[in-house]
């Protein structure tokens, strides 16, 4: 089945404008997508539980990266506007301590996606310990 020009641009229209109503621009669909995304982060889980044997590199690199969006997108919240200026160069050292520590595995030959994670599960496990002493 051919379609016009004119037809396509009329689908095209439609779907955008259903996909502003369902939120698709705006924070419930955001919200969506992070519920979304937590219960596939549930279901990997169960399957880690249940898993022998080890995992192939392009799967874990994977959950790395995904790892690292998640942090990166929680670290938006954490240095925005309403923080206080502590917070912030808190945060900032944060990361150039976890950019120090990550470059320091690199250099002793880890792949670099398992030196970030490395790096970031460190720092997150030095910053409950600040946290816990304030």
């Amino acid at each position: 089945m051919k379609i016009t020009k004119s037809q396509l641009q009329t689908i095209i229209k439609e779907e955008l404008e259903r996909m502003m109503e369902d939120g698709h621009d705006d924070r419930p669909s955001e919200i969506r997508k992070l519920k979304v995304s937590m219960e596939k982060a549930h279901e990997i889980l169960a399957g880690l539980q249940h898993h022998q044997g080890e995992l192939p590199a392009w799967w874990m690199s994977k959950v790395t990266i995904a790892a690292d969006y998640l942090n990166k997108a929680r670290d938006y919240f954490l240095v925005s506007g309403e923080v206080m200026e502590e917070e912030k160069e808190y945060v900032s050292s944060f990361y150039t301590a976890k950019e120090k520590r990550a470059k320091e595995l690199k250099d002793k030959g880890v792949e670099p996606d398992l030196a970030f994670a490395i790096a970031d599960d460190q720092m997150e496990k030095a910053g409950k310990k600040i946290k816990s002493k304030k």
